[in-house]
């Protein structure tokens, strides 16, 4: 008796992910390098800082749904990285309500944004040519969507329509409140600890586990945002990730500060802390030439600090239930 499965046609799905993931690799190395040309000649660079705009400024939504992309997601990351728009629409959308993606000055079409999605596949085991059985199974799939700025054509009626639709995940809240309740959380629930001190500095110690953050602060959201920082540091521990050998200027300390920058972004959008593109700026400018180092031979790294980043803001704040469902 002879069995055999049949196989599924295309890229496999570990290969779809490593495709997409190096493309943003190779766009981060870009946007870094553009960075470094804006320091040297004194330039702002928030122009560059497209990455952080998902949680900053405006959420990526799907425009026929009106459904905000999850904020902790690969594909409001994505979208984030790569577009300005807060509105993408499929191909099959846009060619259903009689527009078309928009075309250069050279008739080249706008290349899209790539989004991933888990579809239930199913494949047929044989016996001796005959179907036995038919086992479920998920594949990883990418399709692209276009921002709203590279369609042309839609009725204004039409786009109406969907501009009014939202459908977000954040709860209505007073900001200020929620961050207090999910210290008071930090603290009680996950034991981290806070120690206010006279110094300027703000850092996590992994010997002692121990967050220490300056007594004085301009201003409130200045105090939460680092917090947030130093807590996504902190929150290592209790992902199974050691810090001890993360020292200045190695590999590990540019992946982890990356992974802190992330979870920053993702953990202050979730408190509903304003982000000030000033502060992650200098940030950026402080380690940018690291990232550089750290990302150049290893195409998934961003994809890997975004997972982390994800882990451990979902270890800081999941029992609180700071999204809808």
């Amino acid at each position: 008796m002879k069995s055999v499965v049949k196989k599924a046609k295309g890229l496999s799905p570990l290969k779809r992910g490593e495709k997409v993931h190096k493309i943003l690799n190779q766009e981060f190395i870009k946007n870094l390098e553009s960075i470094q040309v804006s320091i040297k000649n004194g330039e702002d660079i928030s122009k560059h800082l497209n990455w952080i705009k998902g949680w900053v400024v405006n959420e990526p939504k799907n425009g026929a749904s009106g459904r905000v992309y999850h904020p902790l997601g690969y594909n409001a990351f994505l979208l984030s990285f790569f577009g300005n728009d807060s509105l993408y629409f499929t191909r099959n959308w846009v060619k259903k309500n009689g527009g078309a993606i928009r075309k250069d000055k050279e008739g080249k079409q706008a290349s899209g944004f790539p989004i991933q999605f888990w579809k239930w596949n199913e494949r047929t085991i044989l016996e001796d040519g005959k179907d036995v059985e038919v086992k479920g199974y998920p594949v990883l799939m990418f399709y692209k969507v276009w921002g709203l700025s590279d369609i042309t054509g839609i009725d204004k009626k039409i786009l109406e329509k969907y501009l009014k639709k939202g459908i977000g995940y954040r709860k209505a809240r007073s900001k200020n409140k929620i961050a207090t309740t999910w210290l008071e959380f930090a603290k009680s629930e996950l034991d981290m600890e806070v120690v206010h001190s006279n110094g300027n500095g703000a850092y996590y110690t992994p010997s002692s586990h121990k967050i220490t953050m300056p007594k004085e602060w301009k201003s409130n959201e200045g105090y939460w945002e680092v917090l947030c920082h130093e807590a996504i540091h902190w929150a290592s521990k209790g992902c199974g990730v050691d810090l001890g050998k993360s020292n200045k200027g190695t590999k590990a300390y540019a992946r982890e500060e990356l992974v802190a920058e992330l979870g920053t972004c993702m953990l202050c959008g979730l408190l509903g802390i304003d982000i000030t593109l000033d502060r992650f700026a200098d940030n950026i400018k402080a380690y940018c030439s690291s990232w550089l180092k750290a990302v150049a031979n290893e195409p998934d790294v961003l994809y890997l600090a975004h997972k982390e980043a994800v882990k451990r803001v979902n270890f800081l704040t999941e029992k609180l239930a700071l999204l809808e469902a």
